[in-house]
């Protein structure tokens, strides 16, 4: 599986980046399946499969990764798994996932604040403004963020979804968190290794996980980007936009944010027919 999982188009990625998906997407749950297959020798692979996902506890990433993974073990070993796969691996997203406290706006600005290091505060700038994924904090060209520019930052397609561009929410943030010097000089990102020769896109990011564990800054890295894509909504960009600079399809952001995607469209519903009743009684 592994040596088919790097050979299959293998012009369409990094090798690096190849490498960071196996390890991090792969790799656990092909281990999980041998285990439970060494458990249930005489059940059938499809009986295996379905263990090995409900072996998950319901709501988690992790079951819909590992969903997805043996999605793709299924269909190398031409195994028709169960009708519904889907629906039992469904479960990635807020709305199912524990339901997380988001950190309100005020919240991001005074934990800016708060970081010693003037590196590190970029990071955080540029992940609250931008809800980069952690590594794409250090593939991006920043050339737009100087005084002059447009502040539309493009994510390189050194990442792990590819080139995309960003709008930075809310605009004002960036001159908010300084982030106009780092169009002058990206440089002033904190110095780690990028080489993806040597090191993975998952380790870069971890990097940043260890800093906010470090000066305690009380949330996790994705808490900034899912703030920042529950922000989008409350500013009525289409679902299809905010997907995109997300770098990810419309299906895992209405998934993830259904609830929030939910409350914005049943508040113009009812703004709306709030409205007809007024001009109604103003007739």
């Amino acid at each position: 599986m592994r040596n088919f999982f790097f050979k299959e188009n293998k012009s369409d990625f990094l090798t690096s980046t190849r490498k960071t998906t196996w390890i991090s997407s792969y790799k656990p749950y092909m281990k999980r399946i041998l285990n439970i297959y060494h458990e249930y020798e005489n059940e059938a692979l499809e009986k295996i499969f379905q263990k090995t996902l409900e072996s998950y506890k319901e709501g988690t990433r992790s079951r819909k990764q590992c969903a997805t993974s043996l999605s793709v073990l299924a269909k190398f070993l031409d195994i028709k798994l169960p009708e519904d796969w889907k629906l039992n691996s469904r479960g990635y997203g807020l709305n199912k996932a524990g339901f997380r406290d988001l950190p309100k706006d005020e919240l991001i600005e005074k934990l800016w604040e708060t970081i010693p290091n003037k590196s590190w505060k970029f990071v955080f700038g540029l992940m609250a403004t931008y809800g980069l994924r952690n590594h794409e904090v250090f593939f991006c060209d920043l050339s737009s963020l100087t005084n002059f520019g447009d502040k539309i930052i493009r994510v390189l397609p050194t990442t792990k979804t590819g080139e995309h561009q960003v709008w930075p929410f809310h605009p004002e943030w960036v001159e908010k968190f300084e982030l106009s010097k780092l169009g002058e000089n990206p440089e002033l990102l904190p110095n780690i290794n990028r080489d993806l020769k040597v090191t993975t896109l998952q380790n870069i990011g971890k990097k940043i996980t260890d800093q906010f564990k470090r000066y305690s800054l009380q949330i996790k890295p994705y808490d900034l980007r899912h703030a920042w894509a529950v922000r989008t909504i409350f500013y009525d960009l289409p679902d299809t936009v905010a997907a995109r600079m997300m770098g990810h399809s419309v299906s895992l952001h209405t998934q993830t944010y259904h609830h929030w995607i939910t409350k914005r469209d049943q508040q113009k519903a009812v703004n709306n027919a709030l409205l007809k009743v007024k001009r109604v009684k103003n007739f």
